[in-house]
């Protein structure tokens, strides 16, 4: 893990194509915000684009949340030399979906992760399994780069621990907590965050859940919980992280 390669990764006049896995969940939207943000101010060039047809808007109050493209609705034919991907150890179409598509051959690729993958993909890895989260090795990586953290950035990748570890309960919270207050001091709110991330969730979430926990079934004598979600529960459009944050909380699982 090289954070000062990663920093001259950035330093390019190529458009950096930035993005993350499948069905963008709150610590990937919260890291690639902030890196945007960040490349912005280093007077470099961006574009997020990722697979899903549409973003889970609970993450709207995000700065730069706007800026975030999906493939299926790009109007241009353009390709990168030059990618980010964040939250996934990998780049396959598997996790990352058709986005791949947009990198020319011999693109170069900076992998940015708290999971340890079995493929060794990336030019240049920053990849930490001690990490709470993608979005605390942004942070390191813009500390690194010497660029103020604003308190929209702070709060972008405060986001993304803070919904990783579900407020500091999974993930090496000890870790995540450090991190947090850190970022507190810089502007980023908590209070406000968990609110915008825990307190509400859509009608369509509410939906999915309930027929999602219709199915819900414990084995191993209570110590493992299944449930299913099929095409037409799929297509209700809910946030599937909340639905399986249920079956994790049954007693003895």
């Amino acid at each position: 893990m090289n954070y000062s390669e990663a920093v001259a990764f950035l330093d390019t006049d190529e458009t950096i194509l930035i993005s993350t896995h499948r069905n963008a969940d709150g610590d990937g939207i919260g890291a690639i915000l902030a890196l945007r943000e960040v490349i912005d101010r280093m007077g470099r060039r961006c574009r997020i684009v990722i697979s899903d047809e549409r973003v889970n808007r609970k993450f709207s109050f995000l700065s730069g949340f706007d800026q975030i493209e999906s493939i299926g609705s790009l109007s241009d034919q353009t390709r990168f030399d030059r990618a980010i991907f964040v939250d996934t150890p990998s780049f396959h179409v598997r996790r990352v979906g058709d986005v791949v598509e947009l990198l020319n051959e011999g693109a170069r690729v900076l992998v940015v992760d708290h999971h340890s993958g079995h493929d060794d993909e990336g030019d240049v890895r920053l990849v930490d399994p001690l990490a709470s989260a993608a979005s605390e090795l942004v942070f390191r990586l813009i500390q690194e780069a010497g660029i103020e953290v604003t308190a929209e950035v702070a709060t972008q990748i405060y986001a993304g621990i803070a919904f990783d570890t579900k407020l500091f309960k999974f993930s090496h919270p000890d870790r995540a907590l450090k991190v947090c207050a850190e970022l507190a001091d810089l502007g980023a709110d908590p209070q406000e965050i968990a609110d915008a991330l825990f307190a509400h969730e859509s009608f369509e979430t509410i939906k999915t859940l309930g027929a999602a926990l219709s199915s819900l079934e414990l084995h191993m004598e209570g110590r493992v919980s299944t449930l299913v979600v099929d095409h037409a529960v799929y297509a209700m459009g809910g946030d599937l992280d909340y639905v399986v944050d249920y079956a994790t909380a049954v007693e003895g699982v």
